[in-house]
């Protein structure tokens, strides 16, 4: 199943979301609505629920109890989840072998992992155009031979090319664990316009630690303890106004 962004204004909705390791509920009867597309930031304090709402969404996590539903008020399964959403994780997870053409080749074209093909004729056809927002991403953090393999690269360019990899996939829902971290302002501002431009045709959800750049979202969504706090959109937080909802 594919997440139809035509098919509602709302993508993917929460209700009641509880995620327990043991003891410790991680998600304590969340209740979400996230919209068709759009660019969403989840904030919140270190164990507030952010990056395990992330892998529920993702598929990854199963949940100890509650519901997730499409637009058309479907229950979405796993198996559903995991075809619709693509999710970087914090860790950088690459196939280390791969050049960076070939492994961002193979994310927009999966049929192609394993076969003969030339990378760069794949994105002379216009699919990382350096004049698009997206293509100057690897330049502007310095990778400038996309023939280098993945494993030459700095921790700070290996996470740049996990977040274009998703960005170049066809998937209706995209989840980003803390995109910002560990990259300078430069590459951020470029980032975070990728993003917007992106967030017009689908769903993107990235959690985050830096206010300034969760605030440049179209929507902010914060958790607390496990549990939606708050919900801001248009121009109701700023980074002032959202610090309430850090410490006791």
């Amino acid at each position: 199943m594919v997440i139809d962004p035509t098919m509602s204004s709302s993508a993917i909705s929460g209700r009641d979301l509880v995620v327990k390791f043991g003891s410790v509920a991680a998600l304590n009867g969340c209740s979400i609505t996230f919209p068709c597309r759009g660019l969403v930031s989840l904030i919140g304090e270190n164990g507030s629920g952010k990056s395990t709402l992330l892998d529920v969404l993702s598929g990854f996590v199963s949940l100890s109890s509650g519901r997730l539903v499409s637009g058309s008020n479907r229950e979405l399964t796993r198996s559903q989840l995991m075809h619709a959403v693509t999710r970087v994780h914090q860790r950088v997870v690459l196939p280390k072998e791969l050049g960076v053409y070939e492994y961002l080749a193979i994310c927009a074209r999966p049929r192609l992992a394993g076969s003969p093909f030339t990378p760069k004729a794949f994105f002379e056809e216009g699919k990382l155009s350096t004049d698009s927002p997206l293509g100057k991403l690897p330049a502007l953090a310095g990778i400038d031979d996309l023939t280098r393999s993945v494993d030459r690269l700095s921790w700070g360019q290996q996470r740049i090319v996990s977040i274009c990899g998703a960005l170049m996939t066809r998937k209706t829902v995209i989840l980003l664990d803390e995109p910002f971290a560990g990259i300078v302002n430069s590459l951020g501002v470029a980032l975070m316009e990728v993003l917007a431009y992106e967030a017009c045709r689908r769903l993107i959800v990235f959690a985050e630690h830096d206010l300034a750049y969760a605030t440049k979202a179209g929507r902010v969504l914060v958790l607390k303890q496990g549990r939606t706090a708050g919900d801001f959109g248009g121009g109701e937080r700023s980074e002032a106004s959202l610090m309430q909802y850090f410490g006791d």
